[in-house]
């Protein structure tokens, strides 16, 4: 019998190290910073493609870098680093150039041209021990002139998913971009836009 209750002893220290470690990987993250890099591919050119150029810019209007808490009580933060205006102003340029226009550098006196502010992206982190959800939002105010029409509009992008203990960085900052994603692509196949700049 002692050899069965040596295993059953050893199993259950492995087992009780084992829930420790977890429970320091659930309850405990660091804090984090992603760089995003937003791409949204548009599978299908409108049948009319509009054609000509843009001037585009991007401003990043949020009052901080940090996203949001993986750890409210304790202080623990997601944030962003690097130019987030710059990386979904890139994001966005190659799938307007993908719909048949030519992107230039920001000119406020441009006959078409269109500023894209970034007013919130914001994470939240909720769950418990063994199962963490997040969730994260973006809004955007775009305003433009194309042609001598004036252009506005809202975007409003989002994405959740569970991970166990985490999600880390790397799922943290795939989330970050299918967000800015699906914002980019909201507004690069806004049939109002496209119409305007079809010459509509």
């Amino acid at each position: 019998m002692a050899p069965v209750t040596g295993r059953r002893t050893g199993l259950a220290g492995l087992l009780a190290g084992l829930a420790l470690a977890l429970a320091a990987a659930g309850c405990a993250p660091g804090p984090q910073s992603v760089r995003p890099a937003p791409t949204a591919a548009i599978e299908e050119r409108p049948a009319d493609p509009p054609s000509g150029t843009l001037a585009l810019r991007v401003i990043d209007r949020r009052p901080s870098p940090v996203l949001g808490y993986r750890d409210e009580g304790r202080g623990v933060t997601l944030r962003t680093e690097g130019d987030l205006a710059a990386a979904v102003r890139e994001g966005l340029a190659a799938a307007l150039a993908g719909q048949g226009l030519e992107v230039l550098a920001w000119d406020g006196e441009a006959e078409r041209r269109l500023t894209v502010h970034i007013r919130s992206l914001d994470y939240q982190r909720s769950g418990g021990l063994l199962s963490r959800r997040v969730r994260l939002r973006s809004q955007w105010w775009v305003q433009g002139r194309i042609d001598g029409a004036p252009y506005t509009a809202e975007v409003a992008a989002s994405a959740e998913q569970r991970a166990l203990f985490g999600p880390g960085k790397a799922q943290n900052r795939k989330l970050v971009d299918r967000v800015l994603a699906r914002g980019i692509r909201q507004l690069a196949t806004s049939p109002e836009l496209l119409r305007l700049l079809r010459g509509g």
